[in-house]
């Protein structure tokens, strides 16, 4: 997200948008692992620490535009008509695999789901996607699962939201909408 002119942090450059750095800590050794994707290449670097140490060497893979991470699939699918000829597929980075790897999307069945917004508890029924690596079966165990409201969610401020993703899994993590607002621009 790029910072306002008037903010006090400065913009970063493309190049430091299109790196992304995590550290992870397991048993008590942290690792961290970067990702810098140039419009045609991936290249990842993974250390023990909470840095990359200058001249790590890199693992490079080709990739074609443009890239996604796994925060901007649920943009794109929310966009996405859920229908019989509903198809959707990324070709991505996954750091874990340490390789290029393909993305199946595809729709299960409706469930009904619980969120809460500004302390009010709802709930809605919602369409379900499964995101998967295609070599993979899609199951309830592999895949990602993306829950989008199958009626509009209306807000206080009479404002609409369609097709709004109110859950989401990501292996033991489970996301839930907690808020939500909109403003006229």
């Amino acid at each position: 997200m790029r910072n306002a002119p008037d903010s006090a942090a400065p913009m970063r450059s493309v190049e430091e948008v299109k790196a992304m750095l995590d550290t992870t800590e397991k048993g008590g050794v942290k690792t961290t692992q970067k990702v810098v994707y140039d419009g045609k290449k991936v290249r990842f670097y993974q250390a023990d620490g909470d840095t990359i140490p200058e001249g790590t060497a890199a693992s490079e893979h080709d990739i074609s535009s443009p890239y996604y991470d796994n925060m901007q699939f649920y943009t794109i699918i929310r966009g996405a008509s859920f229908d019989k000829k509903f198809n959707l597929a990324f070709n991505t980075f996954a750091p874990g695999e340490n390789n290029v790897v393909k993305l199946q999307c595809s729709l299960g069945a409706t469930e009904n789901k619980g969120y809460t917004i500004n302390g009010e508890a709802n709930s809605t029924d919602c369409q379900v996607v499964y995101i998967a690596l295609t070599s993979a079966p899609v199951s309830t165990n592999q895949a990602f699962r993306a829950y989008y409201a199958k009626s509009d969610i209306a807000l206080s401020n009479h404002y609409k939201l369609k097709q709004t993703l109110v859950e989401f899994v990501e292996g033991n993590f489970t996301y839930t909408l907690k808020a939500a607002s909109a403003t006229k621009a």
